[in-house]
This record gives C-alpha cells, sequence and structure tokens, in this order.
C-alpha cells in the first residue's frame, strides 16, 4: 500500500499543472487530493518503518528555500493584520484565498524530502497539455455561441482574469520544447490567444519576454528561435483583432495632453476618456483612467495608514476614498488596487511592502545566481504585472503563481540547461 501511495503522491504536482489552466476551482480539488495523499503516505511511512525504501532527496536550490520562506512569512504576516482589521469575516475569506501561499511550499519540500527529484518535465508537458485543452475549449466556444465578443477578452478568458491567463500563455510559451510539431502549433495558438485576450499588460509582456527568448535562443540553437517569432506576429495579428479601442483608450489617456473629454468606442458601447482633473457626477472613463483612479486612493490610504488598514477593510476603505476623492468609475466597479505592490501596502502597510520586495527580489537575485533563465523570466513576468494588477487577491493568481515558481526553482528543462544566460 505504501508504494502504491507513493506513486500516487508523486503524481500529485504533475495533476495540478494539468489543471491548473483549465478552471481555477479544479486546483481546490487537485490540491485537496495531495494533502490527503500526503497525510496517507506518512501514516504508512510510520507503519512499516522498519521497511522503509530510501530515496536520493533532491536537494533544496537556494531559490527554493527563499521563495518558500518568504512566502510562508508574508501569509502569516497577512493573518497577523486580522488583530486590527474590523471585518474579521471578510479577513479570514481573504486568508481562505491566499492559503496556498502557505501550503503549496509546505508540499513541495515533502516531496522533494520523502520521493526525491521532482519530475519538471512531466509537470511543463501536463501544464502544456491543459492550456492547450482550455484554448480549444475556449476557440470552439467561440465558433458555435456565435457571439462576437466570445472571440476577445473576458469572453474568450471565460473563468480566467484576462490578465492572469495572458500570464500562463506568456510562460508556458518559453517553457514549451518546440520538439514536436504540436508544441508549435501550441506556441502559434499561445500567441494569437494572448492577442485576443486584449490585456495591454500580456500583449506588451508577451511581446518583450518572448523578444528575449529569440535573442537568447539565437545564440544557442536558432532552430527553437524562428517559432517565437511567428507567436510574436500572430499575437499582433489577434491584438489588432481583438482591440476594438482598448490600446487607443489607453494611447489618449497617457499621452493626451490637455483634459477635454474624447469619445471612442471599444466594443459595442461608447468609451469616454478624460483626465482626473474632470472629475464630476457624469464622469465616465477608461479602464486606463480607473486604474489610475485606484492607484491614486491607494496611495493616500497607505500615507494615511502606515501599518495597514488590515486584510479585511482593505476593499471598504478603499470604496471610502473613491467616494471622497469623486473616483466614480473605480467606486462603481468597486475597484481593488490594481497593483500588487499598493495591495500589500493597503492590507500590512510599509512592512508588507518590504516582504514582497525581498520574497521577489531576492528569488530574482537568486535565479540570476543560480543562472535559472526560465526562473528569471518568470520572476520578470510576475513583477511586471505585479505593477498593474493586484496578484495576490484571487485564487486563480496565488494558486498558479506559487506552484509554477517553486516549480521553476526545482532545477532546469534539458532543452535550456545549458548556456541559460548565453
Amino acid at each position: 500500500m505504501k508504494i502504491q501511495v507513493q506513486k500516487i503522491v508523486a503524481w500529485m504536482p504533475v495533476l495540478t499543472a494539468l489543471v491548473i489552466p483549465v478552471h481555477p476551482r479544479f486546483t481546490v480539488i487537485s490540491l485537496l487530493l495531495w494533502v490527503v495523499g500526503v497525510l496517507v503516505l506518512e501514516v504508512a511511512w510510520k507503519v512499516a518503518i522498519s521497511q522503509q525504501t530510501r530515496v536520493a532527496q533532491e536537494p533544496l536550490m537556494d531559490s527554493s528555500r527563499w521563495f518558500g520562506m518568504w512566502s510562508i512569512l508574508t501569509f502569516v504576516l497577512l493573518a497577523c493584520t486580522l488583530i486590527w482589521t474590523e471585518s474579521v469575516e471578510d479577513g479570514l475569506l481573504q486568508l481562505e484565498t491566499k492559503f496556498s501561499m502557505l501550503l503549496i511550499p509546505l508540499l513541495f519540500w515533502h516531496y522533494q524530502k520523502r520521493l526525491g527529484r521532482i519530475e519538471k518535465e512531466k509537470i511543463v508537458a501536463a501544464f502544456l497539455i491543459g492550456i492547450g485543452v482550455f484554448m480549444c475549449w475556449r476557440f470552439m466556444h467561440a465558433l458555435f455561441s456565435l457571439e462576437e465578443n466570445a472571440w476577445r477578452y473576458d469572453g474568450l478568458a471565460g473563468p480566467f482574469h484576462p490578465t492572469y491567463l495572458g500570464m500562463y500563455l506568456v510562460i508556458v510559451a518559453v517553457l514549451n520544447p518546440l520538439n514536436e510539431h504540436w508544441q508549435k502549433v501550441h506556441l502559434f495558438l499561445s500567441g494569437l490567444f494572448v492577442g485576443l485576450l486584449a490585456s495591454k499588460a500580456a500583449w506588451i509582456i508577451g511581446c518583450v519576454i518572448w523578444s528575449i527568448e529569440i535573442i537568447r535562443l539565437v545564440r544557442i540553437n536558432k532552430q527553437f528561435a524562428w517559432p517565437y517569432g511567428v507567436a510574436i506576429v500572430l499575437l499582433l495579428s489577434g491584438g489588432w483583432a481583438g482591440d476594438q479601442g482598448r490600446w487607443q483608450e489607453f494611447q489618449q489617456y497617457v499621452f493626451s495632453k490637455d483634459t477635454s473629454i474624447e469619445s471612442i468606442h471599444s466594443g459595442n458601447e461608447p468609451l469616454v476618456v478624460t483626465k482626473l482633473q474632470n472629475e464630476g457626477p457624469s464622469e465616465n472613463i477608461g479602464s486606463s483612467g480607473g486604474r489610475v483612479q485606484a492607484w491614486n486612493a491607494s496611495w493616500k490610504v497607505l500615507t494615511n495608514h502606515p501599518l495597514g488598514v488590515g486584510i479585511g477593510d482593505s476593499q471598504d476603505v478603499l470604496n471610502s476614498f473613491y467616494e471622497a476623492d469623486g473616483a466614480h468609475y473605480a467606486r462603481k466597479k468597486s475597484m481593488n488596487s490594481h497593483s500588487v505592490w499598493l495591495q500589500m501596502g493597503i492590507s500590512s502597510g510599509w512592512l508588507g511592502i518590504v516582504f514582497l520586495i525581498l520574497w521577489w527580489g531576492g528569488t530574482l537575485r537568486l535565479a540570476w545566481i543560480e543562472r535559472n533563465w526560465h526562473l528569471i523570466a518568470w520572476s520578470m513576468i510576475w513583477l511586471l504585472n505585479g505593477v498593474l494588477e493586484s496578484l495576490l487577491e484571487l485564487q486563480q493568481g496565488v494558486v498558479p503563481f506559487i506552484f509554477i515558481t517553486l516549480v521553476l526553482c526545482s532545477g532546469y528543462l534539458n532543452r535550456k540547461e545549458k548556456g541559460l544566460l548565453g
């Protein structure tokens, strides 16, 4: 029985990688099965201690120790903010969403202690298959639903936030071995899918990371470089088809020198873009302006509450600042901070921001020392997206981010094992 349970537990990371990109709720099931498997395995080890089969333990990379330790410490810090939060019930719900920051590092460390080397190639293959299944599902849904919106943005992303899904697609493209024809097709579909998602952050970061990958692979193995060029072209083509005013709205908001209200079209509804100085009851700005409203209000919360307002009160306090500032767009949508840095700052103050810097900054530093290009690329993706999104707000963000990072901390894939940084 012990051997059978051990084999089942050994496949749990692969199962988790398979279901992560299919549906956010599936990860709850896979992690629950993993935990149950670990408990049963530990009981089996104790019962059959005299017949215990020793395995060669895989030494933890420094990046794995650092990332896992600071993930746990950050979760503990957020839990401590319950002491001064007023909405304890909301705080507990938030901690439930973030519980994977504690759980997944413990599961990975247990795996490496009891079962040895993590099968990174199998995990990446499962992640590729999972995303491939998801893309086929969403394309088929768009084809048969006959709804125009099903081909772009949240209509295409389905149960996922478009920006989060874009992050999965960008990193899985970098991890793609490209040894088989279907893997190249997978990369091309990923490029098109990122474009159609109409996430401005995914467009920019995807082009940057894949361009770096092209430059890197030209120096290592040119046969793997050209598919990324095709993927970028497909991304731009998909972005042109799925944009429907989102990029124009971003440009107008960022580069417009006057404060006049300019109307453009996004989808089937007129989108009005205005500077924040023109605030008033009739204000109707686009997502870029709304994001700036969220940043302004979050900064005010942080400066007024340097210790944070607690994990349970963050949204309520933000909403009160939206109302005080006349930020009607952000208040109507009850927008979160739209920045992981400000998100941590609101809940746990400047100490939370310091924790975040140590957590991810230290991971990036160790990735560079270990010459682990995949971890460097993923850290860059996370840090850049973290400026624009509250990446620790949703379970579909927390679980994949912790899981993917710890996988990438576990050695390297065969194809890119040498000459990672040229």
